[in-house]
């Protein structure tokens, strides 16, 4: 579509295509409106946005896009917000995260049929992928966009270029990074907010998410590729140390004896039982079958023996499992490094039944934990006690969907 009439000024057509987008896409619809949307060449020669929702323009960039290129430019912009892109760059590094965030955001824009200017940052929406050639090596192949966030973009990023092409992190750009494309607006950081005034933002642009995803929903065009970037907002991963805690403050039982007077028994003259802390066994179980890496293990065993020395009442046993249960130690203070240089013992296919088996004529543990990438059988018979699978960063929960509490290692 060509631009539209010169005798129209550049406020106007904003205005109209926030207009059009509510025909066509209310979710992002719901979402610009919601944009404080000024005019100031000065300050940006593009477009820009922060984390509260201010977006200024320069009017001549506005000029050179099409209708439907402005429209996507308006939707590009509040996704930065609504997904909190500016709020999460932490100690990332500054050009890295600011594309990975465009990766991000473009997909789904052009995913739903909208456009955006040429020469930027444009994923393959028909192969779900984008690439980027690297000069004097092999370019870097982003893939299964329809399955990532901006987080999981910029790990690949990061992962993949060379030293010396990883930036310095912070809000510093990477002046010796690599030449990978920039995007056509400025991502606006507001590095000079308090902590306070970042978390309403967040609170707030949170609420209009929800808002903007459930009006959508109920006319039946939420965007593809919304609904799972909503779900990994709103509903974040737990931190299974932190779960694993509550099942250990939990669950440690106190009984009482009457061996030793309470404290207070001695200056009130009434006897009252002491409570005992009862030991609570745990099993923790690795997966064998090659899917956990070496680095993973070792991070999951310092985290465990580090639990288990906060907790004197814990006995902990660890279990190497494949198809069967192929190794049991004693986790204590003093293995807990033999445990973790020890490499991790091979084996075949995975079947995490077997632990049924291996529990059928003795004493089960009352909670196991479970380090594995989830591809096993569906539905397994597992021990009657309470389980924690942790799932590794390439795994799947969906075969263990009802059989206990899944988080993820990272």
């Amino acid at each position: 579509m060509s631009i539209i009439q010169s005798n129209m000024s550049v406020a106007d057509r904003i205005t109209r295509q926030k207009i059009q987008l509510q025909k066509q896409s209310p979710f992002f619809a719901h979402l610009v409106m919601n944009l404080t949307i000024t005019e100031n060449n000065e300050a940006v020669p593009t477009m820009g946005v922060d984390c509260s929702g201010n977006m200024v323009y320069n009017k001549e960039f506005v000029k050179t896009l099409t209708d439907e290129q402005l429209k996507g430019v308006l939707c590009h912009e509040v996704m930065h917000v609504a997904l909190l892109h500016l709020l999460r760059l932490g100690k990332k590094d500054f050009q890295l995260w600011n594309v990975a965030a465009d990766v991000a955001i473009n997909y789904i824009i052009l995913l739903e049929g909208l456009d955006l200017p040429g020469g930027g940052i444009l994923p393959d929406t028909r192969s779900n992928t984008i690439e980027f050639p690297i000069p004097n090596q092999k370019p870097i192949i982003i893939t299964d966009l329809d399955k990532k966030t901006a987080n999981e973009v910029y790990e690949e990023l990061w992962n993949q270029l060379p030293k010396k092409g990883k930036g310095k992190g912070g809000s510093g750009k990477s002046k010796d990074g690599y030449p990978l494309p920039d995007g056509f607006d400025e991502h606006i950081y507001n590095d000079d907010m308090t902590d306070a005034e970042k978390d309403a933002a967040e609170k707030e642009w949170r609420g209009k998410l929800v808002d903007a995803a459930t009006a959508a929903k109920a006319r039946g065009k939420l965007p593809g590729g919304i609904k799972r970037l909503v779900d990994d907002l709103l509903n974040p991963k737990l931190n299974w140390k932190s779960l694993l805690y509550q099942f250990i403050t939990k669950d440690i039982i106190y009984n009482y004896t009457m061996a030793k007077p309470g404290r207070k028994s001695y200056s009130t003259g009434v006897y009252m039982p002491t409570p005992l802390k009862e030991n609570l066994n745990i099993t923790v179980t690795v997966d064998t079958s090659g899917s956990i890496n070496q680095e993973e293990y070792q991070t999951f065993i310092s985290e465990i023996g580090g639990i288990a020395n906060a907790f004197r009442q814990v006995n902990m046993t660890l279990l190497f499992w494949d198809t069967e249960v192929r190794d049991e130690m004693k986790i204590t203070a003093g293995n807990i490094q033999k445990l973790i240089d020890m490499k991790i013992p091979g084996g075949g296919g995975t079947e995490i039944g077997c632990l049924s088996r291996y529990y059928k004529n003795g004493h089960t543990p009352r909670l196991m934990v479970h380090l594995t990438d989830g591809y096993t059988e569906s539905n397994p018979k597992l021990p009657r006690c309470q389980h924690l699978f942790v799932i590794s960063d390439r795994g799947t929960d969906s075969y263990l969907k009802g059989s206990g509490a899944t988080v993820s290692l990272k």
